[in-house]
């Protein structure tokens, strides 16, 4: 396979998990047989899952700003 068409199909199977999974799955369904076809598509949703997921990620590891008063000693107001 070249890499144009690879990138190509890449690229929309990212666009497509982001935007619509529905279509994709579709896609995915209807071309298992073809793998030049399949595959790239499969790489580009698990590419979009693995950078949502990542990104998640850091929203959760940020504390809030109720852990930092805590952290630095300033007792809230009563």
């Amino acid at each position: 396979m070249d890499t144009a068409r690879y990138t190509k199909l890449f690229n929309f199977g990212y666009f497509l998990s982001k935007n619509a999974p529905k279509v994709l799955n579709t896609f995915v369904k209807a071309a298992k047989d073809v793998d030049w076809i399949s595959e790239p598509l499969k790489a580009g949703e698990a590419q979009y899952k693995r950078e949502r997921f990542k990104s998640r990620l850091k929203g959760i590891s940020k504390p809030s700003g109720m852990e930092k008063g805590k952290d630095k000693g300033i007792e809230p107001e009563m």
